[in-house]
């Protein structure tokens, strides 16, 4: 028997895929299994990922959340079991899309966080150039 958690539940695993800039969800993340165990799965949707997931891990149960944040899919957490009866549970399935949906509100500002990062690198990037000009001209 496994233990239980604060949800009441422990998966078998756990696994975050995120779009690659081909469009396919890569896994990048695990809880419960390697890493390596997933290197080639690859998949375009939601549904996909949970098949080829599952395959990977030879689990008989799944579940596929999307993680989307103003329309936009920031990725897809996919939860497997050993147990093919242990992620019916409505309540259960309630607390993990309540998850995902913090899940793709911090992939979102994670990835918001970095493109500020970037354009404030390049602006202060443009001010040194300018003022290098400014220099020269003087």
């Amino acid at each position: 028997m496994r233990p239980r958690r604060s949800l009441g539940y422990v998966a078998s695993a756990a696994v975050l895929l995120e779009p690659m800039a081909d469009g396919t969800l890569r896994a990048v993340e695990v809880a419960g299994v390697e890493l390596d165990r997933l290197d080639a799965v690859e998949a375009r949707d939601a549904d996909g990922a949970l098949r080829a997931v599952r395959a990977a891990l030879a689990m008989p149960s799944g579940i596929a959340l999307p993680l989307e944040a103003q329309h936009d899919t920031v990725g897809v957490l996919v939860i497997v079991d050993d147990d093919p009866d242990a992620l019916v549970a409505p309540a259960l399935l309630s607390q993990l899309r309540v998850i995902a949906d913090f899940a793709a509100r911090a992939a979102q500002n994670a990835r918001l966080n970095r493109h500020l990062e970037r354009m404030r690198d390049e602006a202060e990037e443009r001010e040194r150039e300018r003022a290098r000009l400014s220099n020269r001209l003087l």
